[in-house]
């Protein structure tokens, strides 16, 4: 169920809880803060257009970052990074809060987006490192399970917030939310990797990793279909809340309360479907036993992850007068399941 050099309280229940929270950093940074987008729009003198680059500027910055996060967890081992990673969202998350201007709120979201990367990127790359195929899909379908109620949960509290106490408590909460993971993971998540790469950080050896992903045709085949999935997703988070609240006669909490359970019903389900236990049984996971080296999950998926977020600005700007513009974006920033298998991640 885990290698040997893995402390026996990875195992626990608590682990399942942390990496739920940390796979859940994502829905909650981007979809917390939309029944306010509006109102903070406006208070800071701004246009809708650039209200809605506060979420196309950190999706560019969590995809890109993890190019870079994947190979330092290689190499200094998971906890670091994502300690700075939690430290960094923390930091950014008060930034947001006391942005005076939209062009500082963008500048601190760019950064959050950056930390989220770190974040989103160690809780799977500890998944690699403490399961074996079969437990990690089982292991994944839980933690996704609560990354399920968090993100259903997220648009009705920030709408309550914004109602309630203004946009900046929105904002504030993603605060509360780091500090809760960062207090987490130092007090219950160990270090994963058995053995850091010490290799992981030569040019040659990133460029031949990315350049193997790149030239995958079943890298291609599922980033292409959630390229087209997520377009949509992210189109409706970008423009939700300014079509809910200012074309409708409704207030924040309640429409985000409809607008989170069709959020859900937005959700991609190929990304869910091949976490699921049985999609990792038979010869594969066999084969990927035996296969695993420590060191390197970060690393070689760090191309599949970061993939998805570097095209989702797209949509926010050519809007749906542009539906070609959907194939451009919303790679997710994440390989699925049976994706990794086709590429031997």
């Amino acid at each position: 169920m885990r290698t040997p050099s893995v402390p026996a309280a990875a195992e626990s229940g608590i682990t399942i809880l942390v990496l739920a929270l940390l796979l859940s950093t994502q829905p909650v940074t981007t979809d917390l803060y939309l029944p306010a987008l509006p109102t903070l729009t406006y208070a800071l003198g701004a246009s809708v257009t650039q209200g809605q680059l506060t979420l196309s500027a950190l999706l560019l910055a969590f995809g890109c970052s993890q190019l870079f996060w994947g190979p330092l967890s290689d190499r200094w081992g998971r906890r670091p990074i994502l300690l700075t990673g939690l430290l960094l969202y923390t930091l950014a998350s008060i930034g947001n809060t006391l942005a005076a201007s939209m062009d500082l709120l963008i500048l601190w979201r760019t950064l959050q987006g950056v930390a989220m990367g770190a974040v989103v990127m160690c809780g799977r790359a500890i998944v690699r490192d403490l399961y074996t195929p079969v437990a990690g899909a089982r292991a994944m379908s839980k933690a996704l399970t609560g990354l399920g109620v968090v993100a259903c949960l997220c648009a009705p509290i920030g709408g309550w917030l914004a109602d309630a106490l203004g946009w900046r408590s929105a904002l504030l909460a993603l605060n509360a939310y780091a500090l809760l993971t960062l207090a987490m993971v130092w007090r219950h998540l160990p270090e994963s990797l058995p053995q850091p790469n010490p290799q992981a950080l030569r040019p040659a050896i990133l460029l031949r990793t990315w350049g193997r992903v790149l030239r995958h045709p079943t890298f291609w085949a599922y980033s292409l279909l959630t390229t087209a999935s997520y377009g949509g997703l992210f189109v409706f988070l970008a423009s939700s809340s300014f079509i809910f609240i200012e074309v409708h006669p409704l207030r924040g909490s309640a429409v985000f309360h409809r607008c989170g359970l069709l959020r859900r019903h937005l959700f991609v389900p190929g990304t869910h479907g091949p976490l699921r236990p049985h999609a990792h049984g038979g010869h594969w996971g066999a084969a990927q036993r035996q296969r695993r080296r420590p060191g390197h999950g970060g690393g070689r998926s760090g191309l599949a992850y970061a993939a998805g977020p570097v095209a989702t600005v797209l949509p926010v700007h050519a809007g749906p007068r542009h539906p070609p513009a959907l194939w451009a974006i919303g790679l997710r920033g994440t390989v699925s399941g049976r994706s990794r298998r086709g590429l031997g991640l």
